[in-house]
């Protein structure tokens, strides 16, 4: 709301807040415990917010102990109000309280150019320029890069893009002209890389055949990682996310059968579950593989509930584990 409406605001503890809030001058030698911890004596010049137990705050400077929000507070009273400047600087003089910080002009390089590059719109350097002044901006030089200095109302604006936006909405973007796409005449080519489709047709392959997409973590118990061939101190994490997922997977079978015994722990003991994804042989690009590979457990055949199309629910078996293997193979 301070930067939307331009106004600052206080928050006031409504449940601390006696009767209704009224605005006066201070009565003479008047108090206020404020928020900085330190009590100040009030002059009739100075203007306060007060309800029926007194001066709650110091209008526009700071606002008071007694009503302020603590861990405690669950209902807020909101004061959004404009004071005379005049008489907030001389109080806050008067009271030592100088919590005004210097506005300092944020200062942009702005190539004149990037209109052109950003939009593809020639605007006449005189234009832009002057776009920018009555904006409130005050550009500086002679040159085809200038120094922009930005208005102090005008916080959203951080770069060079920022100005180019600011040219662009007052000079028009009804001036882009339409240019029609460029057609080729041709099927386009191939957009997919070699291992994305190969990745893509494994997954159709092991779907089809019943089995149901997993996704593991990259990281698995040290234990498990030994048993695959894994294990290695380059494949450690310095930071495991907890104690059991302290190595890169040497394989994507130790993921795979703990999700499959989890399973089962529940009741559901026949799963046939894959998942293409990377192992991790070493700690350099050319030692991590896109594999596919899969697990069948309990009498899990081809539609992952036991039947067969030869109508013989019997346990898997390795012949089991073949097919699918060359089904992603072919």
């Amino acid at each position: 709301v301070t930067f939307d409406r331009g106004r600052p605001l206080h928050v006031f503890d409504a449940n601390k807040v006696a009767g209704n809030l009224v605005v006066r001058r201070a009565k003479d030698g008047e108090k206020v415990l404020a928020l900085d911890g330190r009590e100040y004596t009030l002059t009739p010049e100075m203007c306060v917010i007060a309800d029926d137990n007194g001066v709650e705050s110091i209008a526009g400077i700071m606002g008071g102990e007694h009503s302020g929000c603590d861990e405690n507070t669950t209902d807020v009273l909101i004061e959004s109000a404009l004071w005379d400047p005049i008489t907030t600087a001389r109080t806050g003089r008067s009271l030592g309280i100088i919590s005004y910080a210097g506005h300092k002009p944020k200062i942009i390089f702005f190539p004149l150019s990037e209109v052109k590059r950003l939009t593809g719109i020639e605007v006449p350097r005189e234009e832009a320029l002057g776009i920018l002044t009555r904006l409130g901006f005050e550009p500086r030089s002679s040159g085809d890069a200038v120094e922009v200095k930005v208005p102090s109302w005008r916080p959203d604006v951080e770069g060079k893009a920022d100005l180019v936006e600011e040219v662009m909405r007052i000079h028009g973007v009804d001036n882009i002209l339409a240019q029609p796409l460029t057609s080729h005449d041709a099927v386009n080519g191939r957009i997919l890389t070699t291992l994305q489709v190969r990745t893509r047709a494994a997954k159709r392959a092991l779907a089809v055949r019943g089995m149901m997409e997993a996704v593991t973590w990259s990281f698995i118990p040290a234990k498990h990682a030994e048993l695959f061939g894994g294990g290695q101190n380059g494949l450690k994490l310095a930071n495991p996310i907890a104690a059991d997922m302290s190595d890169m997977r040497p394989s994507l079978l130790p993921g795979l059968i703990a999700a499959a015994q989890r399973n089962a722990d529940r009741g559901i003991g026949d799963v046939a579950l894959f998942e293409v994804s990377g192992t991790y042989e070493g700690d350099l690009p050319d030692q991590q593989r896109r594999v596919a590979a899969g697990v069948r457990r309990g009498t899990a055949k081809l539609d992952g509930s036991g039947r067969s199309w030869s109508g013989n629910p019997g346990p898997v078996g390795v012949y089991d584990a073949k097919a699918d293997a060359i089904a992603a193979l072919e």
